[in-house]
């Protein structure tokens, strides 16, 4: 996956929740969000790119293995199990925040897979009505980095429907 291009996804991402999780002052508050949206990013992947029968599956690294085994690339959702990880330490190991290792390691991943991207010099821009929002990768704390990292992860997952072939995860276009 190459980063700089335009897709259409058939997945709806929603920016504003983006927002939220990036603005939101707590961080377990903002690693649920994130969790939440990859979650159900999953889901629809799994009903839509495998073949039935489909196991139950009941977590988030339960579905992630799930695509795995049916034959995605594990690089493509290495970033998503670090989300998931790393929420899990939330959860079960009484982590109170971002560390710069958790933004690294996710930074990482997820550079591996869209080829590189340089995240030192991106902008984040959400365009409103009556003006735009717009952040720098460079100012943004460790929460936020992780929530844009998050992000771009739940969207390498969306795109999994649009550039693999259903049942088979052959590539659509190797290109």
């Amino acid at each position: 996956m190459r980063g700089g291009g335009s897709i259409t996804l058939k997945y709806e991402m929603d920016r504003a929740k983006l927002l939220l999780a990036m603005n939101t002052p707590d961080p377990i508050g903002a690693i649920i969000r994130i969790q939440t949206e990859l979650d159900e990013v999953l889901k629809h992947t799994i009903k839509s790119m495998v073949s039935p029968p489909i196991p139950r599956l009941q977590y988030a690294s339960e579905r992630i293995e799930c695509l795995v085994a049916n034959g995605l690339p594990r690089l493509r959702v290495a970033p998503a199990s670090i989300i998931n990880t790393v929420r899990n330490n939330f959860a079960h190991n009484n982590k109170q925040a971002f560390k710069p290792r958790d933004v690294n390691k996710l930074q990482q991943a997820v550079t591996k897979l869209y080829g590189g991207l340089n995240f030192e010099n991106f902008v984040f821009i959400h365009r409103k009505k009556d003006s735009d929002i717009e952040l720098r990768y460079a100012d943004m704390d460790h929460k936020q980095r992780f929530c844009l990292l998050g992000f771009a992860a739940i969207a390498a997952v969306a795109a999994i429907e649009i550039e693999f072939s259903p049942g088979t995860f052959k590539r659509l276009n190797p290109n």
